[in-house]
Parts: structure tokens; C-alpha cells; sequence
């Protein structure tokens, strides 16, 4: 598209970017007998497909963040090993991956911990100047608790005479900071010092805050989450499955930028 000025107008072709899907499927099983169905309450496996349902949802979102197609012992959610070639991270490259593999200019090894002003740094990461961390109505901070945590203890959200009456002294919690709206989500834990999951669980002792272009991602589904609860008549047995195929894809490799080896 080029705007030109008076007429008569010169006719442009619009140009469109393919963003190409290649679904992954994630899947669940499990089974139990049926004395365990007629032993248990009425209610018991009405509350067991929702727990299913939860926990499936909760581990797709640890995908989308930390997922990492690569098999080699350099996964992101398997650091200092071999990862398994059943590993659910395998079904996709996740937001992580755009910022501290595709793109690494767009992470950056605090090793310290956070000040307020690292926010604004990692919006710079984002595009030419920055370009795509300017609109905070887009964008989203993820984080892990600790992390989280010490967001609320910044002197510039702690106090009223700073914060105002959200200062989180007084509310506890912090909505958003340098306008951008913050989620912890359920599964996103500590990392080792270069911002990956490491087999070794001692080793994942740092934190970590993920700044995403929420209008830059698109989550593509061939198949949304479906559960299957049904019974196996040979082995006098019930079973529940859920299965999902999916796989994220973006408009720009500059869409997510990466703060690791954070002090908590």
C-alpha cells in the first residue's frame, strides 16, 4: 500500500505474509477400574474430567511458553539432557524460543536482580527502535511467582506516596507495571542461569519475565481440546483421554523479548 497525494491515484498491490501451521498433537491417558467408579460418589468422575481438563490446559500453556522442537541436549525445557522424543515441549517452538533462540538480541542475562527500568529495556529489544514494544494495549508481561514477587517489591509500585493507592503495600498485588498488564501463570516455574529448565531441579533457582506482542502470536488449533471418557468391556475397565493438535505461529521474529538469570 503507498499513500500518494491529489489524483489521479496510482492503483498498489497489497501484499500478504503467510504464517504456515504445522500442528502438534498433545495427548493424555488414563485408566481405572470400575469398582473405582462404583465405589466412589456420584460425582467423582464429573470432577475428575474437570481436573483432566485443568491439568491439560495448565501443561498446553507451559508448551506455549517454554515448548522447543529441537531433540538435542540444548531444549529449553530439558537443559543437561537428552529430552525424551515423547516430551510434550517437542510439539512446538514457544514464545520463549523466539526471543533466546531465534532472536537472541531480544534476551539478556541480568544476572542481578530486576529493576524497574528492565521492563523498559526489554520493550526496546522488540523491532527496529523498539518499534513493536510501544503499544502497551498489546503487550503482556509472563513471569514466574518469585519473579513476580519482586515486581511488587520495586520502590516505584511499593509505596503510596509513589504508587498511589494501588501501591502494593496496601493491595498485595500488582495489576500491571510500565502500563503493561502482568500474568503468572500456573506452570511457569524458576530457570537455571541461562533462562532454560535444567534437568537437575537445584540448578533452576533464577527467575525470569517474558514480554510478548500479544497481536504478533497466533495459537492454531486443528483440533481443540477433546475429551473421550468411555469404558473397556475385556478388562472390566474405564479409561479418559484428551488430545488436542496445535501449534503457534508469528508474524515477526521480533515479537517476544527475554529477561533470564534474574535474582529472586
Amino acid at each position: 500500500l503507498a499513500l500518494t497525494s491529489g489524483g489521479p491515484f496510482t492503483k498498489s498491490k497489497m501484499g500478504t505474509a503467510k504464517v504456515t501451521f504445522s500442528a502438534g498433537k498433545l495427548g493424555a491417558l488414563t485408566a481405572y477400574s470400575t469398582e473405582l467408579t462404583e465405589d466412589s460418589m456420584p460425582v467423582w468422575a464429573a470432577a475428575l474430567t474437570a481436573q483432566y481438563e485443568r491439568t491439560f490446559r495448565e501443561q498446553t500453556d507451559e508448551v506455549l511458553l517454554f515448548g522447543d522442537e529441537t531433540t538435542g541436549t540444548g531444549n529449553i525445557a530439558n537443559e543437561g539432557g537428552t529430552i525424551a522424543t515423547t516430551a510434550r515441549y517437542l510439539v512446538l517452538d514457544g514464545l520463549i524460543h523466539t526471543a533466546l533462540v531465534d532472536t537472541t538480541a531480544n534476551s539478556k542475562d541480568l544476572a542481578a536482580a530486576l529493576v524497574a527500568s528492565d521492563v523498559k529495556t526489554a520493550r526496546g529489544f522488540m523491532g527496529t527502535a523498539g518499534k513493536y514494544g510501544v503499544d502497551v494495549n498489546q503487550l503482556v508481561i509472563f513471569c514466574d511467582p518469585s519473579t513476580y514477587f519482586a515486581l511488587t517489591d520495586l520502590d516505584e509500585v511499593k509505596t503510596v506516596d509513589r504508587f498511589g493507592p494501588e501501591a502494593t503495600i496496601k493491595t498485595g498485588a500488582l495489576q500491571m507495571i510500565d502500563g503493561i498488564g502482568i500474568v503468572v501463570p500456573e506452570k511457569y516455574g524458576l530457570t537455571s542461569a541461562a533462562g532454560k529448565i535444567h534437568i537437575t531441579a537445584a540448578n533452576n533457582s533464577k527467575g525470569s519475565l517474558l514480554l510478548v506482542r500479544r497481536d504478533g502470536y497466533i495459537v492454531g488449533y486443528r483440533r481443540q481440546i477433546g475429551m473421550t471418557v468411555d469404558r473397556v468391556p475385556y478388562s472390566d475397565a474405564h479409561y479418559i483421554l484428551a488430545t488436542a493438535r496445535l501449534d503457534l505461529g508469528r508474524f515477526d521474529a521480533e515479537m517476544s523479548a527475554y529477561l533470564y538469570d534474574i535474582t529472586v
